[in-house]
């Protein structure tokens, strides 16, 4: 980069400027080792030549010799002190040591001399990126880009800012915009890889990660990025490979080792997963993230080194930050339950469930207020006039129920039957309703039920089929059923009953408390955000059985059964062969040997539905702690036995 012509300044470089455009070109050339030889030939000459030393400090930066640019530019600046481009350069080389305050500083100096120096606002933008100061990175990239509009290295640094902030429109079309200026900037494929992965587009993720690779063979991020999307779409072993070629790459790469760990749980290979996440807290022992990980795959002794430096590290919790705060007492609570310290445990849970209910918006009355209105819009009359429109497929098996109440137990039943591929939990029924346009625009669902032709619901019930069973295909599998344990398709029975009467339903119930408390323990996805407030949670749990009772009036005699965790477990065969009897499926004896079946799970019983079955979770909590008011109040009479506290 250069703001002033390099052979005006020094007193002496008029005699070299032939030489030093020479120099010059062969750097644009590529030709890195020619181009050091000419400036140092320069520099032996006359070791104030401004101009040498600010492109051999380039030079040295291109070869990712940092230490050496440096210290060149900071010559060349003595030399030269109101060059805005050598001021910006240094500033780069600082932000490439990770010296971002002082990268601040010199592109803050930079534009102090020239306020239009583009380089310097996108520097500055990724400083302040590097440093999470999110707004004045996305400020600072947007004035560079307002500087220059073909920037395509801004467009892709302001996408990636844009990116945290959840603005992942306005991310992907900097994408875009990035690569219509430059189709070959492997940075932007990645970028945008990670934003389709965000807005849960695996393919396009997945494509995109490929062209970053092939752009940048040594790309570990694009690895990471495409083994997620390849795990997203479920196809875990082609994922482990990328993560595998991460580490390969960048060993010690924290995100694709952690990311291994994950697909390795969600396979079925705890024993390596657990390993991969000690590797983890090994390398980063300060991460709270890392210590939950292990905790939610290992059970620990009292003894455990990581439970005791989980308890050192909860000594300074406000050294961490909010998010591993939250990570830490979950994991606490989860370790401390293992080696029977249930009052700790449940201190720490309370700790981290208040933590985290502060962090997210919940409109609990419009939660609420959703429930009636599915009432008032499927009503016994509207669904008997709607009725016989529907797709006739019977593949589809639809698992429902509260969080933490069995679904996962009843799915790996399911798909160990030979017939049976276990689709786990998708979105491809919401997809659907969106497709034939019975969800979005001014109105939304359910009041979109009352204006829809009665035909569209065969359409729908298609769009669906043909969305899990291309999913099946795709892991390999040609079943005669398909299972779906996306638990909030219970709000959502009376449109499945129309779209597809000949589906298979199965409602899993577990004791209130239990169900309860197991919810309270786990560190859930923002999407269930009423498992963080005890009071929240006993609303909602008794809303969602309000309305389990509804559909039992309002559809067909016995098209859902009703399957009872504690009949489950204290009764395993008799209760799995009336599971498949009601799927229309034969009985095979490899359904007993559930926890064998090693295909992915991705809920929070992965772990628990490898393990034969149990009854530990059976009656696990009615105690006289005032602690458990606001649940017991807001879920009204219950079943609970009196027993110590024994966290899932």
């Amino acid at each position: 980069m250069s703001d002033a012509p390099e052979n005006d300044a020094g007193s002496q470089a008029a005699p070299f400027a032939a030489l030093l455009d020479h120099a010059m070109a062969l750097h644009r050339q590529g030709d890195l080792p020619a181009a050091q030889k000419h400036f140092e030939e320069i520099l032996a000459a006359d070791g104030a030549h401004f101009g040498a030393m600010h492109q051999l400090g380039i030079l040295h930066l291109q070869r990712g010799e940092t230490a050496k640019a440096a210290e060149l530019l900071n010559r060349a600046i003595a030399e030269y002190p109101g060059s805005a481009a050598a001021r910006c350069d240094l500033a780069t080389a600082w932000n490439v040591l990770s010296r971002h305050d002082e990268a601040i500083a010199g592109y803050e100096n930079a534009l102090t001399i020239d306020p239009d120096l583009a380089e310097a606002h996108y520097g500055l933008g990724t400083a302040f990126l590097a440093l999470a100061r999110i707004d004045e990175a996305i400020s600072c990239l947007q004035r560079a880009i307002f500087t220059d509009p073909d920037y395509a290295e801004a467009h892709c640094a302001l996408a990636m800012a844009l990116r945290l902030t959840k603005k992942g429109g306005e991310a992907i079309r900097h994408c875009r915009s990035a690569l219509a200026i430059d189709p070959d900037y492997a940075e932007a494929h990645f970028a945008l890889a990670s934003c389709c992965l965000d807005a849960k587009r695996p393919d396009d993720a997945i494509s995109h990660s490929r062209t970053a690779i092939s752009l940048r063979p040594d790309y570990a991020e694009a690895y990471n990025c495409l083994g997620l999307a390849l795990d997203a779409s479920n196809r875990p072993a082609e994922a482990l490979a990328c993560f595998a070629h991460a580490l390969a790459i960048r060993p010690g790469y924290m995100e694709a080792l952690v990311n291994r760990g994950a697909a390795l749980q969600v396979t079925g290979e705890i024993d390596q997963a657990r390993d991969a996440f000690r590797q983890a807290c090994g390398l980063e022992p300060r991460r709270a993230k890392h210590y939950f990980r292990l905790a939610n795959t290992a059970r620990m002794s009292a003894d455990d080194p990581y439970l005791e430096t989980m308890k050192e590290l909860a000594l300074d919790m406000s050294a961490l930050e909010e998010q591993e705060q939250v990570q830490l007492h979950f994991a606490l609570g989860k370790a401390l339950s293992d080696v029977g310290d249930h009052d700790m445990s449940f201190s720490h849970l309370c700790q981290g469930n208040n933590l985290k209910r502060a962090r997210l918006a919940y409109d609990e009355v419009g939660t609420l207020a959703l429930f009636d209105r599915i009432r008032a819009v499927f009503t016994p009359e509207m669904m008997q006039a709607r009725e016989g429109y529907g797709h006739s497929s019977a593949v589809p098996i639809f698992i429902v129920g509260m969080p933490r109440s069995g679904s996962t137990l009843v799915e790996q039943i399911l798909s160990t039957h030979p017939a049976v591929f276990g689709g786990g939990e998708r979105e491809d029924l919401r997809a659907a309703i969106q497709e034939v346009g019975a969800d979005g625009g001014a109105v939304a669902f359910p009041d979109t039920m009352r204006a829809l032709p009665a035909d569209r619901f065969r359409e729908l019930g298609a769009s669906y089929l043909k969305r899990i069973q291309t999913n099946a295909a795709q892991a390999g599998s040609q079943p005669t059923r398909i299972t779906d344990k996306t638990l909030m398709h219970a709000n959502l029975l009376g449109l499945i009953r129309l779209a597809l009467p000949n589906a298979h339903v199965i409602h899993i119930r577990r004791d209130a408390v239990d169900t309860c408390l197991s919810c309270y323990s786990k560190l859930f996805e923002d999407e269930l955000p009423f498992t963080y407030d005890l009071a929240e949670l006993g609303r909602y749990y008794r809303a969602h059985s309000a309305l389990m009772d509804y559909w039992d009036n309002v559809l067909p005699a016995h098209w859902v059964l009703h399957v009872q965790y504690q009949a489950l477990v204290e009764d395993f065969e008799s209760q799995a062969r009336r599971i498949l009897a009601h799927c229309g499926l034969e009985w095979d004896n490899a359904c007993l040997a559930f926890h064998r079946n090693k295909r992915t799970v991705r809920t929070a019983s992965a772990v628990q539905v490898r393990q034969p079955l149990y009854r530990s979770a059976i009656d696990r909590w009615r105690p006289q702690d005032p602690l458990l008011a606001p649940l017991l109040v807001n879920l009204g009479p219950s079943k609970g036995v009196t027993g110590e506290l024994h966290l899932p």
